[in-house]
């Protein structure tokens, strides 16, 4: 999927989105937590991509102890103008991470729950890394592995997610780690549509266009044998990790 198709997804479920991805909203609050333990001095410059709704955006400027920050970037495909960040100067970065300009010499790099929508992560660490200070701060969180492989498994549909491992690897040629996590879940629904419903209503929205009423009838169908006496899972499957530019 394009970042324009991305965005327009986004754009159209955003309300839903900030009212029922509490999978997202949690890996945030954790991120942000951890995060602040690991900034002692004063930052003068932050990006965070992906802002969304403003999970990360919130969860930070709750935790955050230090001075102000004096320049927060705030990139997404479709902003949200009322996001407050701990912050003295907001500045709105509207389009894909991948081509937009960025500002240098970032101190804290932030994103929680995006990043899995890059086409090219390795592309992309390495551009960032120009625009980091040598003392970067880098905290990330990124659906992975397993995540929603139910879909996969009665869809046929689904990002291609990084494994774990490969993850630590591809995020050690450049960063040093300072701390580190695999969060998998699993969430219990009653029905098969309930779990489409939850995948609609806390996704980017792009469900409905891809799910034709034969392909709904297979996933009710593949779905039914998935039952675990718990009901239907979902998989829930991220990584987060913080460290610092080497």
């Amino acid at each position: 999927m394009n970042s324009e198709a991305i965005g327009a997804g986004f754009a159209r479920s955003r309300a839903a989105y900030h009212a029922h991805a509490h999978h997202q909203r949690e890996l945030a609050v954790q991120l942000a937590a951890n995060a602040v333990q690991w900034v002692s001095a004063p930052v003068s410059s932050a990006l965070e991509i992906g802002c969304g709704t403003g999970f990360l955006t919130e969860a930070l400027r709750r935790h955050w102890r230090q001075a102000p920050i004096a320049d927060y970037w705030l990139n997404d495909l479709v902003l949200a103008d009322n996001l407050q960040p701990p912050a003295q100067r907001v500045h709105y970065l509207q389009g894909d991470i991948s081509s937009v300009t960025l500002p240098d010499d970032v101190q804290l790099l932030l994103s929680s729950s995006a990043l899995q929508w890059v086409a090219d992560l390795p592309a992309l660490l390495h551009r960032l890394r120009v625009h980091l200070a040598t003392d970067a701060l880098v905290v990330v969180s990124l659906y992975c592995g397993e995540h929603y492989r139910e879909l996969r498994d009665t869809l046929g549909i689904g990002l291609p997610y990084w494994q774990v491992d490969d993850l630590r690897a591809l995020f050690s040629e450049h960063f040093t780690y300072l701390w580190q996590r695999e969060v998998r879940e699993l969430y219990h629904f009653t029905t098969p549509h309930a779990v489409l419903k939850h995948i609609r209503l806390s996704g980017v929205g792009h469900l409905r266009e891809q799910v034709t009423f034969n392909a709904l009838r297979q996933f009710t169908n593949r779905y039914q044998a998935l039952h675990d006496g718990r009901g239907y899972p979902l998989t829930y499957h991220a990584y987060q990790f913080i460290g610092r530019l080497r």
